[in-house]
């Protein structure tokens, strides 16, 4: 029998990622004399770069099939499967894969010709052409990737054994490869101002101080870098950039200090600094306004809090539940902003509540709450109104009348252990889920997909081997589930 283990990333629009990992990455593999090079040669197919792009019932998924590894299209409807990736030899690993904003294209990090030693390539969506992008210099591996539109793309290389990273912006087919910023002791956060314009931190030696950076990238002329001044801003190491939904503010979070900067930002220029202190975790800007959710670690006998910054003035939750939350799982925006949801448990209890606050009224929903971890897999559907969860079986919640019924998504197997992560697709008609099972007496892995319109449940692939090694997947505009190897395009 074939054991097939999917990593998936559903698709049909940009910048999506799935990762592989587990048994090798990018810290370079072994030491000192060189990297041994792969005895079998990679095929490259006949050049066309004319394909047609993937649709909402596509899915790319990374698969290792009697110790062979490739990247494959499936079909959701018809559970066809093409090969997308030049052909890899055994052993290699795909650690991180995008999709260019067209969705013709897409391209992957791999140590697809080395052991342990990664590089960047693009593939049509049909299979019908592969390339390497990347420098091919045998002391640097590519840590992270960008689409610039849909023609080129922005990545990073890192040294395999020494600190030190460079900055390269390249055709897709490879050609016109320019390095933008090099030998940086390194290059971290990087954030789109626009199609013309990237900011990026980096450290140019290893006194532990981070420098800000604009790329313009206008075409017509070479890319050009420009240092910021942030002396002024008392910023030692910068762990996130993000920009408000109209690019008018910019959050530069301290990763020392534990402080979040709100820094004003007209016409190239940096203005007025807000600081928030105490910040524990991530920041989220809102989608329609400039305003922020953070999380204040106040004290450590009161927990953590979730507040919200807006016109100059924070503002508390008033969820009288989540008081003293201890681990906080997930925190979101809708999409029209006028509500948030977050995931949490208290140190009062083991419970883990999925609550939803109305901004305009602060009315808490507590739309479920368990004394289960697999709460942590909770999803919402793309409209809002309906919520996933797995408690035994999958769990489905209406979010206008609170009522739950439950889907049997294991039905047919021996047995089960976990389902451990859900995803909705991007019509929101199925729901797909990572499963951790059991059958014939082991365990395996299992992806099943869950038709809400026809309440239809089906594999959408065989049994799966045993081991974490391929646990990513993602949908666009959501997080990676699973946990990355490699960084991942966030734009």
């Amino acid at each position: 029998m074939k054991y097939i283990v999917w990593i998936l990333l559903i698709l049909s629009v940009p910048e999506l990622t799935a990762c592989g990992g587990g048994g090798g990455g990018g810290g370079g593999g072994g030491g000192g004399g060189g990297l041994p090079e792969r005895t079998e040669a990679v095929k490259s197919k006949e050049p066309s770069w004319d394909s047609a792009p993937l649709t909402d019932n596509d899915i790319v998924v990374i698969a290792v099939e009697e110790n062979q590894q490739a990247i494959y299209k499936i079909n959701t409807l018809t559970n066809n499967k093409i090969a997308i990736s030049d052909e890899m030899t055994t052993g290699a690993k795909v650690a991180t894969l995008t999709i260019s904003p067209d969705g013709k294209k897409i391209s992957y990090i791999a140590d697809q010709e080395t052991d342990n030693h990664y590089e960047l390539f693009v593939s049509n969506s049909d299979g019908t052409k592969n390339v390497k992008v990347s420098s091919g210099d045998p002391d640097k591996e590519v840590r992270r990737m960008y689409w610039l539109g849909d023609e080129r793309l922005l990545f990073i290389e890192k040294h395999d054994f020494l600190a030190g990273s460079s900055l390269y912006i390249a055709n897709y087919d490879g050609s016109d490869r320019v390095v933008v910023a090099e030998d940086k002791y390194s290059i971290s956060f990087l954030s789109f101002i626009d199609d013309t314009a990237v900011i990026y931190s980096a450290r140019d030696n290893s006194n532990d101080k981070d420098n800000l950076y604009i790329l313009r990238l206008d075409d017509g002329g070479s890319p050009v870098s420009e240092m910021i001044d942030v002396s002024s801003w008392g910023v030692e190491r910068i762990d996130d950039l993000q920009w408000s939904y109209d690019k008018s503010m910019v959050t530069v979070r301290d990763h020392y200090n534990k402080k979040l900067l709100l820094i004003n930002y007209d016409n190239d220029n940096f203005g007025d600094i807000n600081e928030i202190s105490s910040i524990s975790g991530s920041a989220m800007w809102s989608p329609v306004d400039n305003a922020i959710m953070y999380v204040v670690d106040s004290a450590f006998a009161d927990g953590l809090k979730i507040n919200i910054y807006k016109n100059g003035s924070s503002i508390d939750i008033a969820d009288t539940y989540a008081k003293n939350i201890s681990i906080l799982y997930d925190f979101r925006w809708s999409d029209d902003g006028s509500y948030i949801e977050y995931i949490y448990s208290t140190a009062d209890d083991n419970t883990i509540r999925a609550t939803r606050v109305i901004l305009e009224t602060q009315e808490v929903i507590v739309i479920n709450s368990q004394s289960d971890h697999d709460m942590m897999d909770y999803e919402l559907s793309p409209d809002g109104l309906t919520a996933v969860y797995f408690d035994k079986q999958l769990q489905v919640i209406d979010i206008a009348t609170m009522s739950t019924h439950s889907v049997d998504i294991l039905k047919g197997l021996d047995g089960y252990i976990k389902v451990k992560y859900l995803s909705w697709t991007n019509d929101g008609a199925n729901v797909i889920a990572k499963a951790n099972i059991s059958h014939n007496g082991k365990a395996t892995y299992a992806l099943i997909q869950y038709d809400t319109i026809d309440n239809k449940v089906r594999l959408l692939s065989d049994e799966f081997e045993g081991g974490d090694s391929f646990a990513c997947f993602a949908l666009y505009g959501k997080k990676v589930k699973g946990g990355c190897y490699l960084a991942f395009d966030e734009r």
